[in-house]
């Protein structure tokens, strides 16, 4: 596991972090274009101020703590960063230097330590933030070591920093691109996403404007599932859910299942149970090849490549012939999906 992260720009997960440091980053904005004398009150001097090993400092401390801050972001930003001059600029000026150090929480948020106003002053410059994992929660240590277990590789793309540039096994979305469109036009407003993994999809299918549940039965991935909706702009149109898909509301406009009915189509029952949750449902599924695949299609499929064939009616009766959708059976040769059976919804 990773002992360093490269902190990049653009990030969201960066992103989100500075957010959370708003009046730190600020104060240091405020050091960096005001031409008031770091004696006078400032942002920064406030901050100090507020931080509980501080309160004994006197003021002539709080000034010059202030000087020595505002000249380091001003060196950082207009002159660049070069960590073994630092270090020496530091010891000259009697201040300790430690790397820039960071925590990860259970669901993967960032949080700085040490540095943390170097890395303010570089996020200010434009510039990547090398940084020391110092801890990490254990549950957020587990799912790093889940999902990567198989070797260097993502099952799908997800923008958090322990994985940059890691091979992504799945596509990037280009299928839940189609779905969204086609849901859109449907007018529906709110999809439960089966089998979500680690929640592009319904990121996706959100920023289309649909109010998205994710349904995954993996601890794992639905904990990257959760990481990837709190950095996402459309986050307040997205939820989470572990589990069961009774945990979902049976009101949804449609049920999104990408490269899962398959898994479901082990038993008559959990299939059954699925679809009567979901009655209410307009589009009780939808499947997609990858678009690398030859049989890349414009409509919308449903497989039905299920391993107990005699399930293939079971599933047509209630899955396929929705939404005054016509079913057509088609037989693809494409040898990765074995000559399988799939129906378009046209």
């Amino acid at each position: 596991m990773l002992t360093e992260l490269t902190l990049k720009p653009g990030n969201p997960f960066v992103g989100a972090m500075f957010d959370r440091m708003a009046v730190r980053v600020e104060a240091s904005r405020e050091l960096l274009f005001s031409d008031c004398p770091p004696e006078m009150e400032t942002k920064y001097a406030a901050w100090v101020r507020s931080l509980p090993e501080c309160k004994s400092w006197p003021e002539n401390k709080i000034a010059v703590n202030t000087r020595y801050i505002q000249e380091m972001t001003r060196r950082i930003v207009c002159t660049g960063y070069n960590e073994e001059s630092f270090k020496q600029w530091s010891k000259d000026n009697k201040n300790h230097w430690y790397p820039i150090r960071i925590a990860l929480s259970e669901r993967g948020d960032l949080a700085l330590g040490d540095g943390n106003r170097r890395a303010i002053a570089l996020m200010m410059a434009g510039q990547p933030i090398r940084a020391e994992v110092y801890g990490r929660h254990p549950k957020w240590r587990d799912t790093v070591a889940h999902v990567t277990r198989s070797g260097a590789w993502l099952y799908q793309p997800h923008d958090h920093p322990e994985f940059d540039g890691v091979k992504v096994g799945r596509s990037d979305g280009t299928r839940f691109r189609v779905v969204g469109e086609k849901l859109a036009a449907m007018g529906a407003k709110t999809v439960a996403v089966l089998g979500s993994n680690y929640g592009l999809g319904c990121v996706i299918l959100a920023e289309k404007g649909l109010r998205v549940t994710g349904v995954e039965h993996s601890e794992h991935f639905e904990r990257m599932q959760r990481s990837a909706f709190s950095v996402s702009p459309q986050s307040e149109l997205l939820t989470s859910l572990l589990g069961d898909v009774r945990k979902c509301p049976p009101t949804m406009d449609a049920v999104v299942g990408l490269s899962v009915w398959h898994h479901l189509s082990q038993s008559v029952a959990m299939l059954d149970d699925c679809i009567r949750h979901f009655s209410g449902a307009r589009l009780h599924a939808v499947e997609l090849p990858e678009p690398t695949s030859e049989i890349w299609p414009e409509t919308l499929v449903t497989e039905t490549g299920l391993r107990k064939s005699e399930l293939t009616q079971f599933v047509l009766d209630r899955i396929c012939d929705v939404g005054g959708y016509k079913v057509h059976e088609q037989i693809f040769s494409d040898p990765k999906y074995n000559g399988r059976v799939t129906h378009l919804l046209t």
